[in-house]
């Protein structure tokens, strides 16, 4: 008894704690309503006949008090709470993000809340997530806006906060088996039967990414902002999976049936999307999949990501490869060939358009052509080239990933008569060796960052950067779409005994210099990394072998432009590796 008299204690102060610390947070803005089913929750700790109150209240709890009395003066229900409230005098005031918050008058005493034993991780979420995104509220207003788009986000996050608020008060009322009334939005979803009624909160939480949807990335302020926001909406959705706030249930037909991959691809779309799209971002990314299940910044998703269907992923992978393919040819958009491939793919490939098969196949021709054509890399287009050869790749990938079994065995046989297979197969190859070199150079600079003192800041931090990327483990890497349709002879006899013989010169130009190997604190991934490299270069001599002795003279210039793929690899490297062992340097003066 004693015991759970202590425990009760200790819960006691920390919500009073956490309570008196909310009270000194700036508000939300003109937000007058984050829910009045808080209100519910306070009207109904004040009718528990098991609650005992003292006659001597510390300041703190006095306010909590006080400030509930006056929030039980309102109506139950059908009158708008007064959670969040910022005076008129108040208003001017939020354009400088210097308003101030008014008393919280809802949320209820701490000592109630625990004797009604309300589910302390459910609340500590819900408070923590209220805060957050108040904070993040009040940053954004801090952006240069008119007053009719500021308006317009206060309106949109209105809704946005109502819709959390009625799905984490609905879980506590639930955890004390009371029954809760819901709101409805102005859509009536009191009417809906089931859960569908969480699906429509749900979908309003989603609609937070349509309040930066006129931001400008590039922006260093408004990239940040959208980056916050972007990881406030996809925590809401976790913390609701993992607190049982949703069921697997609600939240798979929510993601699949309703949403349709749009949450995480706007996800992706919002915290990885880069400014200028270069080498080191694009081909770290081999595969949109894969680097979401087994990038690090990821983890966290997998309870989403384990209910998304076949049809979902597809959305995923096609709604973000669209936007890096707008954003590339906003940077180039004179560049009429590619420029047309990237249109006829967005046309054909998209999950909302149907058409018959002979057209995807016409334009899966036209990509193999458009690919089998290309030329030496001229010097002064090594970036802009090397990102274009990577979107072409994943436009290959996508298709073949989820309409390969539209295509015909006789267009995959009249593909391997005309030989085209065979410089598919090198062009993946080479685009596979890039992409092992960047994930070397990824892990390289990994194992810099954890020997940067932390005294050091500024430069931890330019590090942390460079490192958070979308990227998988390389270790499931499946770089061939068409591996399935190579000739068996590729992987041995002669093809095999060439590659190894041109192995050993690739290795000693891979390995870390000494100063690297020194300093990290990870060598064994870099040197697996090495590993995986060596691998990727025997499969990519494979090919360019099979290249050289089957069409050196139909193809002379494509088989020049596929072997240029083996020193622009070696080159890419050591530009990297150069910038790494500055930094090392530059830290080691200033130790």
């Amino acid at each position: 008894m004693r015991r759970n008299t202590w425990m009760s204690a200790i819960f006691t102060i920390s919500c009073l704690t956490v309570f008196d610390h909310l009270q000194c947070v700036q508000s939300f803005g003109d937000i007058k309503d984050v829910s009045s089913a808080s209100k519910r929750i306070a009207s109904a700790a004040d009718s528990d006949p098991h609650v005992s109150v003292r006659r001597e209240e510390s300041p703190p709890k006095k306010r909590a008090r006080e400030s509930l009395g006056t929030s039980r003066s309102l109506s139950r229900t059908g009158s708008s709470s007064e959670d969040l409230i910022i005076t008129s005098e108040n208003t001017s005031s939020l354009r400088t993000g210097k308003c101030a918050l008014k008393k919280l008058q809802t949320f209820p005493a701490a000592d109630k809340l625990a004797s009604l034993e309300v589910d302390k991780n459910v609340w500590r979420c819900y408070m923590q997530t209220l805060k957050a995104f108040n904070n993040w509220m009040l940053d954004f207003l801090r952006l240069p806006m008119d007053l009719a788009e500021k308006e317009t986000f206060r309106e949109q996050m209105k809704t946005v906060i109502k819709s959390l608020s009625q799905l984490f008060e609905q879980k506590i009322y639930e955890l004390r088996g009371q029954e809760f009334t819901w709101e409805p939005l102005p859509s009536d979803v009191s009417l809906m039967i089931g859960e569908k009624w969480k699906v429509a909160w749900l979908s309003s939480v989603a609609d937070i990414s349509k309040t930066w949807k006129n931001l400008d990335p590039k922006s260093r302020r408004a990239g940040s902002i959208i980056r916050r926001g972007s990881d406030l909406m996809i925590d809401s959705f976790i913390d609701m999976d993992r607190l049982g706030i949703i069921s697997p249930g609600c939240l798979s037909h929510f993601l699949n049936k309703v949403d349709r991959g749009n949450l995480i691809a706007t996800h992706v779309i919002s915290r990885y999307s880069f400014k200028f799209p270069n080498i080191y971002d694009v081909y770290l990314n081999l595969n949109t999949k894969l680097s979401l299940t087994e990038c690090p910044s990821t983890k966290k998703m997998t309870g989403l990501m384990r209910e998304l269907e076949p049809g979902s992923w597809e959305r995923i992978e096609f709604y973000c490869l669209r936007n890096w393919l707008i954003q590339y040819q906003s940077i180039y958009p004179k560049e009429g060939r590619f420029a047309a491939i990237k249109d006829r793919f967005l046309e054909v490939a998209s999950p909302d358009n149907e058409f018959p098969v002979t057209k995807l196949q016409a334009f899966l021709g036209a990509l193999f052509t458009h690919i089998s054509s290309q030329s030496r890399i001229r010097e002064n287009e090594k970036a802009k080239k090397l990102t274009e050869f990577k979107f072409l790749y994943d436009m290959m990938s996508f298709i073949m990933s989820y309409r390969s079994s539209s295509i015909s065995a006789e267009f995959m046989g009249g593909m391997q008569r005309s030989w085209l297979l065979d410089q598919i197969r090198a062009f993946e190859e080479s685009v596979g060796l890039i992409s092992s070199i960047m994930y070397s150079v990824h892990v390289r600079r990994k194992a810099t960052l954890l020997t940067i003192p932390t005294r050091r800041p500024v430069l931890r931090k330019m590090l942390a950067k460079m490192t958070d990327k979308l990227v998988d483990s390389s270790s499931n890497r499946r770089i061939s779409s068409f591996s399935d349709f190579a000739d068996g002879d590729l992987s041995s006899g002669s093809y095999e005994q060439q590659a190894k013989n041109n192995a050993w010169d690739l290795e000693s130009k891979t390995k870390p210099p000494a100063l690297i190997q020194a300093l990290s604190t990870d060598p064994i991934e870099i040197r697996d990394s090495i590993e995986k490299i060596n691998h990727q270069f025997r499969n990519y001599r494979i090919q360019l072998e099979a290249l050289k002795q089957r069409h050196a003279f139909i193809h002379p210039t494509f088989c020049a432009f596929v072997g240029d793929f083996s020193p622009l690899s070696v080159y890419l490297l050591r530009v990297y590796e150069l910038e790494v062992e500055r930094t090392i340097l530059h830290n080691t003066r200033h130790r």
